[in-house]
């Protein structure tokens, strides 16, 4: 049978014409041949423009009563090849060759039209004729490729290739200025009103004949050929069905019988029917092939082969062993370096914030074949699925997941897509890792209970679960389950539940064994108003329905299906512990009902209730806080400053009249138990030891879990502490502090070990991109058309941005806090010019020192001159001090008389000195810090002056000792001006600082032996008074560090630690882990808890 594509003569003549007939009919063998036939095609009829799919009967009937769309000459849509000369199209753009895409080039406004519809070029025509692919695809038809365009097309391309205005010059077509006037609205989100005074402003400035689009509506329309489409699929109200494919043309729902149409009133004239309830569906494979359009971005999408992948780090996903796992299990997927990985995340937002109750849930896809720097922003999020609310989909969201679930698994069969980084075609497949959510959705989507008996979805039916009589609710316990059998833990009894503990921790189940639990559960969609649910016919069990995820065809091979999402975890184990330490009322998990239910559960007697006066009161327990420690610690927080970026203020956070901490959001415990834990550890807990270390080792696994790059030998480590961890916790809290998201914790770091970073797989990320989709719904009465309406056109102008070329001759490119876009130094804002500063006598002398003594090339020369002060004898060497101080005073007059009459060098430069004249600068941007002058900073809320560096010293051990040890120590000081140092061939940045004297262990620098803080004396800084004294050092040599005041003391300060940012070296093929390598400290000694647990002992 021939494939060969039929003529299209048929398509301009009568739709009640044979000959048009026979065409149709013709198109439609044609496209079943190409395709198959079986599966919902794009709908070419004038009414539905490719836009809306079908079945080849509807598409049928839709072609003889509405007609062809006569634009569409190449049925790309339905398996004819995309191979179509260019147009001669006039252009005022004076560029390179559009045709020429490869890395350096920048392509012109004209090949949008060309990339959008889908065409290729016709320096790529030999190169798809040669791609096996194509060559075992349909025959070309005798003068396809010389074929002229239809005239609508050029006509359009002509008109938006006109000039903005006859005599502008450079690069502004009628096109480009509508787009940059649409990408501003676009990125900012500004209302439609005010851009369409804008659009009529700008146009009656300009020049009388301009092409200016004369409103907001004409400049949409213009655009209106490269926005994405999605599908609008009727729901049933009550969550029953898709009108989708089988149920397309039912007119009520077949489980509820509820009508699919909102009820008109009588009284009206009849218009177009409106169903009750919609699901709005991007598909993914077309979003897909646009990003492949782009060169730069289908270079990036290969990042993952291409790097280096680390035996003992993991910076990425695809260091982990499920990458690599996946990677075995599926050969021929994996050897496709361009197949897709895709992570799935979704969860629930109120538009309308707290003044209604209202739950609308995006379903969002990330690309991880991305490089880290791209992988999880906010341009490579896509949107694929918006459901409408009031409520939430809960149980019944697999009912809308169905064509997501669809289109992933024709993904995994492949499809032919154009690569325009290599210029070829190839077969791309797709591949969905895992899901991310939160616990009550992890239940809804995996089809796992997260709650009651079995409420560890990891734990299954190994879940240990008591129920608390008085509480009225289950605690989670058992950890001690986790630890190895020999452990002490194990034997103790009052100090825990009473008993011994001699069971062994509960196996992760597999996807298979999960999928056959479910296999036995029988369950109906739907929520019928007025009646109970019907429960599933196996009650006892740790699954709740059969998940959708398990149609495809790879899921329950995967070692990981659903991720146990950090964010929420780490929120609401900080939660339930600042809110019980501290006491706040209606937060705190100790309270009457919880002694009451130890009482009745016969443990930790001393916290008992006991009845005063017909009164019930309890005792304080050990692990509160007093009035004093909390007003300290409220106090502290209150005046604490932080570096940019870090956090919000303090300030607003913390309530000093009864000294709680209100209003704290996800990221601010994120903060507090990552980072501002030794602020609580510095006042409290000081009479616990084994608590004080298990918090302490609490906020270290938080700390290295969260890590860019994570360790593996110390994941196992990590793992065994958290498990004494939360034993520890055990012995101190009452039962009722242990809810299921304190449980889960004790999973987190199995969990990174299979899938690396916790930052690819945590809501952090997707909760930013719903409070962007909840800024898109201005219109609160079509609140998801609104959100969806303004998705795509962001989508369309972020792609159609890669056209128009900057200043710089690149694309548009986000730019902000969160990434550092120069891999080197640099002043910052990036553009920041410095004032002429004069350098002083002294600070020159110190400058030029330590600027030479830090030059590698140096030390070979500081041998050469103490073997010359060794062959020349002078008797004042003799005097006590008197040699070190010749050496310092006469070695870089005898090191320039040396290099006299060699050629100008970098050392050479060094030598001589800089000169007088620098620059000064406020900020500066290098290692990933932001840095700021002392000065600068006075006034602001933010801290960025403190620095720290690492270097080697040497001294005498004591008094007595007359040899010297070297030592690598940290000193910590205060950035007091960043210079920038002009060696008349080049530049060197230094930061001249204030240094604690750190050598002074008692009144200058203290290290906390029990919980190794380190506290610093702003009072102790050393002199900066002579040459021998070295303020200075090199930009490139700074950490950055924050200091926060004791409150007990005057002067003393607490050192913390300031997280990097994030820049774009972390992609580096040939380096990837270097940016940052948290270490897991243990504070917690096994022989130490099993010897001081006793502070409830019976």
């Amino acid at each position: 049978m021939s494939s060969t594509c039929p003529s299209k003569e048929w398509m301009d003549a009568d739709t009640l014409s044979e000959k048009y007939l026979l065409g149709v009919a013709s198109f439609l063998q044609f496209t079943k041949q190409k395709l198959g036939g079986d599966d919902w095609y794009c709908c070419p009829c004038k009414k539905c423009l490719n836009k809306k799919k079908n079945n080849l009967n509807v598409i049928s009937e839709h072609l003889v009563s509405e007609g062809i769309d006569l634009s569409y000459r190449t049925w790309f849509n339905h398996g004819e090849p995309l191979r179509r000369s260019r147009p001669n199209v006039r252009t005022p753009i004076s560029s390179s060759p559009s045709s020429n895409h490869n890395k350096g080039s920048s392509p012109r406004i004209s090949d949008l039209f060309w990339e959008t519809l889908g065409r290729v070029e016709p320096n790529d025509i030999d190169a798809c004729l040669n791609d096996p692919i194509q060559e075992n695809d349909t025959i070309l038809p005798d003068g396809l490729l010389d074929s002229p365009v239809d005239a609508n097309y050029e006509r359009k391309l002509e008109d938006a290739m006109k000039p903005l205005y006859p005599s502008c010059e450079g690069q502004h077509t009628k096109l480009s200025a509508t787009i940059e006037l649409l990408s501003m609205k676009a990125r900012y989100n500004c209302p439609e009103a005010l851009f369409t005074q804008l659009f009529q402003f700008i146009k009656n400035i300009l020049p009388k004949e301009n092409n200016l689009p004369e409103s907001l509506y004409c400049a949409k329309e213009m655009v209106k050929p490269f926005r994405m489409s999605y599908d609008i699929i009727d729901a049933c109200p009550n969550d029953c069905i898709l009108y989708w494919r089988e149920n397309a043309d039912k007119e009520s729902c077949p489980k509820c019988n509820e009508n699919r149409w909102k009820s008109v009133e009588s009284t009206k004239a009849i218009g177009k029917r409106l169903p009750q309830k919609k699901l709005r569906y991007f598909p993914i494979k077309e979003r897909l092939k646009r990003l492949y359009n782009v060169p730069w971005i289908a270079e990036n999408m290969i990042w993952h082969d291409n790097s280096i992948v680390s035996d003992t780090s993991m910076g990425h996903p695809k260091d982990s062993t499920f990458w690599v796992n996946m990677n075995k299990e599926w050969p021929e997927f994996a050897s496709e370096k361009r197949n897709v990985r895709l992570g799935l995340a979704t969860d629930g937002f109120n538009p309308f914030g707290m003044s209604n109750s209202y739950s609308c849930w995006p379903v969002m896809v990330v690309l991880y074949n991305l490089p880290p720097s791209l992988c999880m922003t906010k341009e490579f999020t896509l949107l694929t699925m918006l459901i409408l609310g009031p409520h939430g989909p809960g149980h019944n969201i697999d009912v809308y997941l169905q064509p997501l679930i669809a289109e992933l698994s024709d993904l995994w069969s492949g499809c032919v897509i154009y690569d325009s980084y290599t210029k070829t075609n190839f077969t791309m497949k797709a591949m969905l890792m895992w899901c991310i959510h939160d616990f009550p959705a992890y239940a809804h989507l995996s089809g796992c209970r997260t709650a009651g008996r079995y409420g560890c979805p990891v734990c299954g039916e190994g879940t240990d679960a008591t129920w608390l009589k008085h509480g009225k609710k289950f605690a989670y316990l058992g950890h001690r389950r986790f630890l190895p059998e020999s452990h002490p833990f194990r034997s103790q009894k009052t100090q825990f539940n009473g008993n011994e503990e001699h069971r062994k921790a509960p196996k992760r189940l597999t996807g298979s064994d999960i999928l056959r639990k479910m296999e036995t559960i029988h369950t109906e969609f739907g929520k019928v108003t007025g009646q109970k649910r019907k429960r599933a016919t196996k009650v006892n069990s740790e699954c709740s329905k059969r998940s959708i995820f398990f149609n495809l065809p790879y899921w329950k091979v995967l070692p990981l299906r659903h991720n146990v999402d950090v964010m929420h975890v780490e929120k609401n184990i900080a939660e339930n512990f600042f809110a019980t330490t501290m006491d706040t009322k209606g937060k705190s998990k100790d309270h009457l009902q919880a002694r009451k239910d130890l009482k009745a559960m016969n443990i930790k007697r001393k916290l008992w209730p006991t009845e005063e006066n017909e009164k019930k009161t309890y005792p304080k327990a050990s692990f509160s806080l007093s009035l004093l420690e909390k007003e300290l610690i409220c106090k502290t927080l209150s005046k604490l400053k932080v570096p940019i970026g870090y956090s919000g203020n303090w300030k607003h956070k913390v309530c000093l009249q009864d000294f709680q901490l209100k209003g704290l959001k996800s990221h601010d415990y994120h903060i507090l138990i990552q980072g501002l834990l030794p602020v609580f550890l510095m006042y409290g807990f000081k009479k616990e030891k084994p608590l004080q270390a298990a918090i302490r080792q609490l906020g270290n696994f938080f700390k290295v879990l969260c890590s860019k790059v994570i360790n593996r030998a110390e994941l196992s480590h990590m793992q065994k502490c958290i498990v004494e961890t939360l034993c520890v916790f055990e012995t101190y809290f009452p039962p009722s502090f242990f809810v299921s998201m304190t449980h889960v914790v004790i999973h987190l770091a199995e969990e990174a070990q299979l899938c690396g970073p916790v930052r690819y797989r945590w809501m952090y990320q997707f909760e930013r991109m719903m409070r962007t989709y909840k800024r898109y719904g201005r219109n609160k009465t079509f609140l998801e058309g609104s959100i969806a309406e303004q998705y795509i056109l962001e989508e369309a102008m972020r792609h159609c941005m890669e056209y128009i070329p900057n200043d710089k001759g690149k694309s548009y490119n986000r730019v902000g806090r969160t990434y550092i876009e120069n891999e080197d130094e640099c002043p910052y804002p990036f553009n920041a010019n410095g004032k002429a500063y004069r350098l002083s006598g002294l600070q020159y002398e110190q400058a030029r020192k330590w600027v030479l003594k830090q030059s590698p090339v140096n030390a070979e020369w500081e041998e050469k001159y103490h073997a010359y002060l060794q062959d020349h004898k002078f008797t004042a060497r003799r005097v006590k001090g008197t040699q070190q101080k010749l050496k310092t005073l006469n070695y870089i007059p005898w090191l320039r008389k040396q290099l006299e009459k060699e050629e100008m060098t970098h050392f050479k430069r060094l030598v001589n000195g800089p000169d007088f004249d620098a620059l000064a600068y406020k900020a500066y941007a290098v290692n990933g810090y932001i840095f700021y002058t002392a000065d600068a900073e006075l006034n602001s809320s933010t801290q960025n002056s403190g620095v720290s560096m690492n270097a080697v010293t040497s001294f005498r051990s004591s008094a007595k000792d007359k040899n010297l040890v070297e030592e690598e120590v940290t000193y910590y000081g205060i950035v007091k001006q960043i210079l920038e140092l002009n060696y008349y061939d080049f530049r060197q940045s230094v930061f001249y600082c204030d240094w604690v004297r750190i050598e002074d262990k008692v009144n200058g620098c203290v290290v906390d032996p029990e919980t190794n803080l380190i506290f610093v004396n702003f009072g102790r800084f050393r002199r900066n008074s002579s040459d021998d004294d070295e303020p200075f050092i090199h930009a490139s040599e700074a950490t950055q560090v924050f200091y926060c005041k004791d409150e007990t003391r005057d002067d003393w300060h607490l050192v913390l630690e300031s997280p990097k940012r994030l820049s774009h070296d972390v992609d580096a093929y040939q380096d990837p882990f270097t940016f940052e390598e948290t270490t897991f400290n243990s504070s917690l000694s096994t022989s130490m808890l099993a010897g001081n647990l006793e502070h409830d002992k019976d």
